[in-house]
């Protein structure tokens, strides 16, 4: 099981939060911040290092033009 630790959120935001819990969207409040977590580190992740287009050629996509990569 895992520790829990208490936190101070606000108001509004604790029922922006529940309202996305009580929709579906989210199974419990963790949930919630476990994937706003994971996706912050992605963004994160693309931020630190962008996709560059010579870095596309070197994973082997072609230009929508030249589907084959023959020039």
């Amino acid at each position: 099981m895992s520790p829990q630790v208490a936190v101070r959120l606000s108001e509004p935001l604790l029922e922006r939060i529940d309202a996305l819990v009580g929709s579906g969207r989210f199974e419990t409040r963790a949930d919630r911040e476990r994937r706003r977590e994971i996706g912050a580190a992605i963004a994160e992740g693309y931020t630190r290092v962008p996709q560059a287009e010579e870095r596309e050629d070197e994973l082997g996509t072609f230009p929508l033009d030249d589907p084959t990569g023959d020039g």
